[in-house]
């Protein structure tokens, strides 16, 4: 229970600055956007397939529907970040 509220808090802060980003402010520094973007190409892969190897062989129940909603995540705030990239990108285009 303890980890959903965690994992729940971390997904709510991620939404927050990636909103801010597409607003325009830019809140998300490159350091905090590399960080992201590492999390969302090496880490949550790597937690989906660790789960999904670990249900199996323990056998725990809502295994799969568990893998999923961690795959669902990572692709819903992926396309969030990339398109706070784009937006990041235009924005310093049009400074130039």
């Amino acid at each position: 229970m303890g980890s959903c509220i965690v994992l729940s808090c971390i997904v709510l802060i991620l939404i927050i600055l990636i909103l801010d980003d597409l607003k325009g402010e830019l809140s998300m520094n490159n350091k905090i956007y590399d960080i992201l973007k590492y999390l969302f190409f090496f880490g949550f892969p790597a937690i989906t397939f660790l789960w999904g190897v670990i249900y199996v062989v323990w056998n725990i129940p809502h295994g799969e529907q568990i893998a999923i909603t961690i795959s669902g995540v990572q692709t819903a705030l992926g396309i969030a970040l990339g398109l706070t990239n784009v937006a990041y990108n235009k924005k310093i285009g049009g400074e130039k």
